[in-house]
Order: structure tokens, then sequence, then C-alpha cells
């Protein structure tokens, strides 16, 4: 719609310019030169009149055949029959636009005698002769013509876009006008203005356009799939399948069945679905010992043993829906799903149906430690949290799901946990290492020792460095209690070790009412068995390259090339050279590792290939095992690229047969037809060595002969290396 009504207004302005030109020739008396009438003014006198004077003493110089000829250059086709050369001066005058009377000068500059003189430059009426040419003239009248529908454009409010793109046809417009102007000849004016113009309009009929403008804001965020699954069914419609990846990228409800299988599919699980899950207490997510929930009409308690858990106790507890969603939880209660704080699962937010939220030991101090410290703990040691959940169709829980417990506010009558050694119990030690740095974490602050030998705490030779002393002093780099120490004495082979702890490091024990009101101080009374096991060194036995040795040369005939990088490890830390390989290029900063068909674990041999171009290859190979024993090696190996077939170098009778050599290792075939076939069409040689090859001697047919190496070289279908026939007289 839009491109029909500009070329209308084009066409229309095309006319409008016509009839512009029609008018400005035919309405200010100006149409011709041949019908104009000639209107004179006389002046007073020439003497009174300076200009005029000094005009008519020029004027009087000239003979009546330069006064003609200056009259026909200026196209005064209407003489009125005289001679008098005054005539001829009032002429000039009035084409040059000067009115003499009462002896003064005037100049009219009114519209009407621009406009006159407009209508006479564009129709030809005006000849300026010797002043311009002819060509100027057109020039001057297509620019006009073009430059009237350009500023039409721009007056009407065209864009800047589409002004630019009709300044182009404007140029054009004008080039095509001044070509027709001269083409026609004589008094043409109007025409080079009206193909200007004509040109100009319909160039801006078809490059005018409709433009607007629309900004956009792009906010960076974690990507999610939109609610609900009303575009599952679009995945199923991708060339390649849809995989499940990409099926939930179409919908948060959208699900794939029947997997690896013929029909799979992704459909909405289902769309029609907004009633919010019904959440329960997940049962398997409490620790292991006399935990259990207690109903209750919002929620659950989770209680110990009946009643409150203990101080320093760890504790997972959970909700379970009815249906796959989202939840988070907090301890304070939310009218809307999204101002939940927490996350469950450790914050992944997956679409499951079991929930579990895991709380530290550190987050329930024991009675006494809160009042050492003078912790301030909210709701009297009553803790509440309340879970909120949201359907993959938005749908969200009407009400939070409650899970409440208490923690005990008694003694702390327990002695401390042990776990967590790092390194792990039964772990390496790097082969001729005596010492090695561990550390143990603790359920609550307490002092440690350990020993070669199980025995009491008080008998202990060693003690730990760098214990927890209260509840917020944490273990370097994290929020947990624990010690560290380096023990000593370590061997090849196993290395026992016994620890022992005792809480309330900084209890009074001078102070009785103090200890009996903590619980005193409480120690292990059975050792924290742990082992180390010192190793051998890991040694690299063998390296191979390509089936050899480091040094080696490599054929084939692509670029890169793959070379296949094997290394054998023996003893290490566990005894079957056991480790993890790397490479990399001498001075080069990162090791690559190598893959072993996707197992990257500790493993032997390990195997990686290296694409390698042409020329020299050097690598560093470095193995580590689980003690982080280290053993290094250099390979280096020539890649070269073998793009050439092989050659035929004899052919010859020998013991019945014909037998051709080769100048390397290759297999042969012949037809005996043509040398255009394939060459898995051809008739096999016996293949001695790949070097020799024979077949039957036939002084009756041509063996047309290809032959191919290892690599693939071997002729074009339609060429063979040789075209041989067997000789009566082989003898000769």
């Amino acid at each position: 719609m839009r491109k029909n009504v500009t070329l209308l207004q084009t066409f229309s302005l095309v006319l409008s310019i016509f009839a512009f030109a029609f008018i400005l020739g035919t309405s200010i008396n100006t149409v011709s030169a041949a019908d104009a009438p000639i209107t004179r003014v006389i002046p007073a006198g020439p003497s009174e009149n300076p200009y005029s004077k000094k005009l008519a003493q020029e004027l009087q110089k000239m003979t009546d055949a330069e006064l003609a000829e200056l009259y026909d250059g200026l196209q005064l086709e209407h003489w009125e029959e005289t001679t008098d050369i005054d005539r001829a001066k009032l002429n000039v005058l009035d084409f040059l636009g000067i009115t003499s009377g009462a002896g003064a000068l005037a100049f009219t500059t009114s519209f009407k005698n621009i406009m006159s003189r407009g209508a006479k430059f564009l129709t030809g009426s005006m000849n300026i002769g010797s002043a311009f040419s002819s060509i100027a003239v057109q020039a001057a009248a297509a620019f006009f013509g073009s430059q009237l529908v350009l500023t039409a454009f721009k007056v009407a409010g065209s864009s800047q876009r589409n002004i630019e793109a009709i300044s182009v046809g404007a140029k054009i417009g004008g080039m095509l006008g001044l070509a027709a102007g001269l083409a026609v000849g004589g008094p043409a004016g109007w025409i080079a203005a009206g193909v200007a113009a004509l040109v100009t309009g319909i160039w801006a009929a078809f490059s005018y356009q409709d433009y607007s403008q629309e900004i956009f804001t792009y906010k960076p965020g974690l990507w999610q799939p939109e609610l609900g699954g009303e575009s599952c069914e679009d995945c199923n419609n991708l060339p390649y399948g849809c995989s499940e990846y990409q099926c939930h990228s179409y919908g948060a409800d959208c699900v794939l069945i029947n997997v690896d299988t013929e029909e799979e599919r992704c459909i909405a699980n289902n769309p029609d679905d907004f009633t919010p899950a019904l959440l329960s207490p997940r049962e398997d997510s409490l620790p292991e010992g006399p935990y259990e929930y207690v109903y209750s009409e919002n929620g659950a308690t989770v209680t110990y043993d009946g009643g409150c858990l203990p101080a320093f106790k760890g504790v997972t507890f959970g909700v379970e829906a009815d249906k796959l969603v989202q939840c988070k939880y907090d301890n304070q209660r939310k009218p809307l799903f999204e101002e939940y704080a927490l996350g469950t699962n450790l914050g992944l937010n997956a679409y499951v149906k079991n929930h579990t939220v895991a709380l530290s030991n550190t987050a329930f101090p024991s009675q006494y430690e809160i009042e050492e410290n003078e912790i301030q703990i909210s709701q009297g040691g009553n803790f509440k949290f309340y879970f909120s959940c949201q359907t993959r169709n938005g749908a969200q829980s009407p009400a939070p799901f409650e899970i409440n417990f208490c923690v005990d506010n008694g003694p702390d009558t327990t002695a401390p946990e042990i776990s967590n050694p790092i390194p792990n119990n039964g772990g390496y030690v790097q082969a001729g290492k005596i010492s090695q740095e561990i550390e143990i974490q603790l359920n609550e602050p307490a002092n440690c020792s350990w020993d070669f030998q199980d025995k009491p705490l008080k008998d202990m030779q060693y003690n730990f460095t760098g214990c927890s002393q209260n509840v917020a002093d944490y273990l370097p780099g994290t929020f947990n209690y624990g010690c560290q120490t380096t023990l000593t004495g370590i061997k090849k082979g196993d290395n026992d070790f016994y620890f022992r702890c005792v809480d309330k490091p900084t209890l009074n024990t001078s102070d009785e009412d103090l200890v009996r009101k903590s619980g005193g101080n409480r120690e292990n009374q059975q050792s924290f068995h742990y082992e180390l096991i010192g190793t051998d060194p890991l040694v690299i036995d063998e390296i191979i390259i390509n089936g050899n040795e480091t040094g080696t040369t490599i054929k084939n005939s692509t670029s890169p090339t793959p070379v296949e990088v094997i290394v054998k490890t023996s003893v290490g830390a566990q005894e079957n050279g056991n480790a993890v390989c790397s490479y990399k290029r001498p001075g080069e900063l990162v090791d690559n590792l190598f893959l072993n068909d996707g197992n990257i674990d500790y493993t032997n041999p390990n195997k990686h290939i290296i694409y390698s171009t042409p020329g020299l290859h050097t690598y560093e190979i470095t193995c580590e095992d689980l003690a982080g024993n280290i053993a290094k090696e250099t390979i280096n190996f020539i890649v070269e690229i073998d793009r050439e077939e092989p050659m035929v170098a004899r052919a010859y009778y020998e013991g019945g047969q014909m037998k051709i050599i080769t100048d390397e290792e290759s297999e042969c075939v012949y037809s005996i037809n043509t040398c255009n076939y394939l060459f898995e069409d051809g008739i096999s040689f016996q293949n001695i060595d790949g070097f020799e090859h024979t077949t039957s001697w036939d002084t009756e047919t041509d063996l047309h002969v290809k032959c191919k190496d290892k690599y693939g070289n071997m002729p074009s279908p339609k060429d063979c290396q040789i075209t041989v026939r067997a000789a009566e007289d082989y003898s000769l």
C-alpha cells in the first residue's frame, strides 16, 4: 500500500512540474520570442542617464550588421520592421531588465520579473548567446528539474535515508535530462527539466521505503526456559532430531520420552496441570540415628530420640513432592516463591521431586559455647524453616511447608567426633618422603594428640597444632572445626597413626560449678585409626609412537597426521604403574592431558593421539601417580607427507609367472581391458611382501596395472602405472 501511494505521489509531482513549466511559458507573457509582445519605455533622454548614455555610445559604434547579429544572438525575433538604432538600444536595455524614466535608473527584481526570466530560460525564449553555451543551458535546466523533485520530498518530511536514496536518482535524472535536452536541440530547456524530474520521480517511487526505529535493552542473567510446555512439540521438527537438552529448552514442562528409540519425542509432561504440588517430609533425608519427623498440620518437626537435636551435630532434612518442582526455603515466611532466599539440593534449583537441606554442625553450638562466647541465639535455640515450591507450569505452593526443630541447651556430654582427614585415610605418600602434613575435621572445638600406637589421650606423645579453640575458630578457608599437624616417621609401606581429642579447650577445670554445668571435658575413649602408605618412585618403561620408538619418521598422505603416543609405566603408588600422563612442547606452560579414549583417571598404559603437521616435533611427557610421584621423558618424531603414488620399478618373468616390483609397500591390481577402472574392481596380484607382486604369465593379454600404497595414494580412475604383456620369448 505504501509503494502504491508513493507511485501516485511521484506521478502527480512529475505532472505538476510539466504544468509548472507550461504556466511559466504561457501565463507570464513569455511563451516565446515569436509571440510575445514587446513593450518599450522611452527614456526621457540618454543624456539624463549616464549608464544609458554610455550604452548608447557603445551601440552607436556598432554597424547595422553587428547589431543584427547581436539581436539574432539574443533571439529578439520581432524587429518590427525597423532599423532604428535607438530601438535596438531599447531592446538591449529591456533584456537587461533596465527601465529608464525621468533621468533615473531603476532595477526591478520582483517575483514576476524573476519567474518571467526563469520561464524564458526553461522554454528557450531567452538565448544568452556568447555568454553561455547550449550545454550550460540544458545542464542548468536538468539540474532545476531534478532538484525540484528532491526539494519536494524534503519539504514533505521524508526520512534522511530516503533523501539519500532520492539524491542518487536526482544525479542520474540530471544526467539523463541533460542528454535529452541536447538530443532534441533548440529551445528545449523544459525537456531537460522534465526528463530530469521524471527520472528522479521514478527513482524515488521505486526506492522509497518506510523506516522505523526500535530500541532493545538486553540484561544478562542466568537463562531459564519459559514456563509451561506449549512449544514442546516444535522440538520434534528440528532437522537433526531433538536432544534431551533441546527438548528442555522449549519449555520448563517439556520432557523427552521413548529415549534411544525410533519413537523418541519431546512432549509436555502435563500442560493442563496448574495445581500446586503436595509436599510431605522426606523420610530418607534424615541422618542415621534416632532422628524422626513428628507431623503437624502445616509441616513437621525433626526430633532426636524424641527431643531436641544434640549440639554440634549437623542435620539434613527436606521435603518430597508428588510432581516435579523447584523448591526454596527461608527462615521467614514469604508471600511469593521468588522471594525465598535459599535453594534446596545445594542451590541447584532443579525440577525434581526430592529436596534436601543440609545444615553444618557449626550452626548449633552447645549452651556452654553460647555463654562462653556470648553468642546471641534467635528464638532461644528453636529453628523454623519454610519451604515453598513451584511446578514447571508455574503453580506455587499456596502456603509454605514448615519444618522446625530445637537444639538441646543442656550440658554437652559427648566427646569430639573426628572425620574427613586430608590426605584420605589409606592415602599414598611420595617415595622418599618421611613426613606428611595432614588435616582433620571435628564437630566442635577441641584439642587433639597423636601417636604411632593406640594409647589413652594422656599418654600420646605428639600434639596437633592449629586446633579450633572456640566456635568462631575455623580451619583456614572453611567453616569447619578441626586440627592440623605434620606426621613424621613415614617409611615405605604401611604407616599407622592414632588420634584422640578432648572438647572445651577453654574450660576452666578448677571451676567445679562450671565443669558440672557444661558437662566437663569429654575425650575420645577410642582412637581414630589413620593409615598412610609409603611408595616407590613411578617409572616410565616405554613410549611407543605409532608403533615405533622415539625418533621415528611417520609418513602419511594427510596433514595434520594422527600420531598415537602410548606411555607404559610401572611401580609407583599402587605398584601397578597407574598414573595420569600429559604432554607439552618445551617452553609451554600448560600441560595437555592424555585422553585415553575418554578415561582421564589413573590408568596404565596412557594413550593419546597428537595431530601433527609435517616436520620435527618434540614433546615433554610427564606422568604422575596418586602419591604425587612424577616421571618425565622427552620424545621426538618427524612427520612426512606422502602424496605420491607408488611406482612399478620392474616387470619380468620368474618361475612361470609375471612379477612386478614396486618402490614401496603396495597392493596391486590389473584389468585386461582398459586403464579406466576403479581400483576395487581390478584383479589382484598375489602380494609377496608388499614390494613383489605376481600373477600368471599370459602372452595373449595386456595387463593394465594399478598399485596403491598404504596411505591410499594411487592413480586416478582413468590412469594406471604400467601396461604390460608377457612375451613368448621371455629369455630375451
